[in-house]
């Protein structure tokens, strides 16, 4: 919710990510965080967190009922 010029005074040069797909890439584009943890486990992670988002499109959008008792049921 900042401008561009309070952005540039607080030195933040790139944004947060938009989407789940955009915070998985920045996660393996991230040499330091992702050689510390180890790349074939972020990598893993990645996989399977995009399959389980990709089951949760499947039973419904955000918000549906079938969704909510899809994820209820997995707890």
């Amino acid at each position: 919710m900042l401008t561009d010029m309070e952005r540039q005074e607080l030195g933040v040069t790139r944004q947060l990510p938009q989407s789940p797909n955009e915070a998985f890439k920045a996660l393996l584009d991230d040499e330091l965080l992702a050689g510390s943890i180890g790349k074939e486990l972020v990598g893993t992670y990645v996989t399977i967190q995009k399959l389980y988002n990709e089951k949760l499109d499947e039973v419904g959008p955000y918000g549906h009922s079938g969704r909510k008792t899809w994820l209820k049921d997995r707890i």
